[in-house]
């Protein structure tokens, strides 16, 4: 943007180079869904770094063919732009041999941190450079509108990501509870009042805009606002994601506890109380599997098996039961009533798991499946759910004690 809003012309080598920094974005989109410094991939890693140093190098032709066109007074800021992308360029060549395939937290590279702390050095060389050259100043450039207009496309961007979430998060009409209808309307309201603040603020200091450094200080402020801003929208849109599964998660989890009361509470004798309790377990998970079913056919193997142990708890044992919110709150140690806690855990998992795949949280792919112990993967599943719940809401163990 910098670039283009002083020095960009319609030659046939801009259009080719414009092209290659389309192809960088591109690149970047490509890479980003395996972007996770806490589990580095070499391979992705290095090429985001390859990628930066290619952009920037490019960034150095284009201000190095500018000099052929402009006038005398500019070519020497010219030139020292050029060398502050080119020299950006080799850091990043640099970095992206420091990546290996490790864990941060086990002595994986911080490496990737000088992206970041790079990126922002260079734009304030790019601004003091055309600070000190008059020849290469932003006044009377487009620069301002550009900067409005990206603020007004990340705003934009928000609203659409919102309007296809909710085709996720409404899968019938009874999913429109006012809660979901409060948590949409709130969410849209936040970008619209961000909408008019910033317009609201913008417009009165265009009359300013004619003070180069309120120019400078204004479009060197966006930096850091257009990445807090894309925070905002992408937290906003995934809140509204997470509402509706605790929602969900609630109902669940008190259908669980009906089936639980209904079971011991029946005066049909004709079958065991452990019997009765499987049947309307199984009658609740259907229902719900309706809506949100499991894309794995061996969940719905794993339901019969536990739902089959459950079945055979001796109805003796049911005089001493204690409370099912005692068991669920782990108040219980005695061992006989540990094997059902266990199993009425795990098929309560298992069909959230479902819920959450249905919701495109993909944790439930991530583990990969072990036949002999699904108990554990749908466990260790929820867990990495419940991990990505912390990283939006911050409340973990919240998340996995309604588990």
């Amino acid at each position: 943007m910098l670039f283009d809003v002083r020095f960009v012309t319609d030659s046939i080598a801009e259009r080719i180079l414009r092209g290659i920094h389309l192809g960088v974005m591109v690149g970047i989109s490509v890479l980003a869904p395996q972007y996770d410094p806490q589990e580095q991939i070499k391979g992705t890693f290095q090429s985001f770094s390859f990628v930066l140093m290619f952009s920037r190098f490019v960034l150095v032709a284009q201000y190095l063919l500018a000099v052929l066109r402009q006038p005398r007074a500019a070519r020497l800021g010219l030139c020292i732009m050029a060398a502050v992308h080119g020299a950006a360029g080799f850091v990043y060549l640099g970095i992206a041999f420091r990546f290996t395939n490790s864990r941060t937290d086990a002595g994986g590279s911080r490496a990737f941190v000088t992206w970041y702390i790079l990126g922002f050095f260079e734009t304030v060389a790019i601004f003091a450079t055309s600070w000190k050259f008059k020849a290469l100043s932003f006044n009377y450039s487009s620069l301002p509108e550009r900067t409005k207009t990206a603020t007004l496309l990340i705003l934009g961007e928000g609203v659409v990501v919102v309007a296809e979430h909710i085709s996720t998060v409404v899968k019938n009409a009874d999913s429109w509870t006012p809660d979901t209808v409060a948590v949409l309307a709130a969410t849209v309201a936040l970008i619209y009042i961000i909408y008019q603040i910033y317009f609201d603020w913008s417009w009165p200091t265009a009359r300013f805009m004619s003070s180069e450094i309120f120019l400078y200080v204004w479009c060197l402020f966006h930096l850091p606002f257009h990445i807090c801003l894309v925070l905002v929208m992408e937290g906003a849109t995934q809140f509204v994601v997470w509402w509706k599964i605790v929602e969900m998660i609630d109902h669940v989890s008190e259908r669980f506890l009906d089936a639980y009361h209904i079971a011991v509470s029946d005066v049909d004798t004709s079958a065991g109380i452990a019997l009765r309790m499987a049947n309307h377990l199984n009658e609740t998970i259907s229902k719900i599997w309706e809506h949100y079913p499991p894309d794995l056919f061996v969940t719905y193997h794993h339901r019969d098996h536990l739902l089959s142990e459950l079945s055979e708890i001796d109805d003796s044992h049911w005089d001493s039961f204690p409370s099912i919110e005692q068991l669920e709150r782990g108040a219980v140690t005695d061992e006989r009533f540990t094997a059902f806690v266990e199993d009425f855990r795990a098929l309560k998992i298992t069909t959230l798991n479902s819920i959450l795949k249905s919701f495109r949280i993909e944790a439930i792919h991530d583990e990969g499946w072990d036949d002999d112990n699904p108990a554990t993967y749908q466990e260790t599943a929820y867990e990495k759910t419940a991990d990505r719940f912390n990283l939006v809401v911050g409340n973990h163990a919240h998340f996995l004690a309604m588990g």
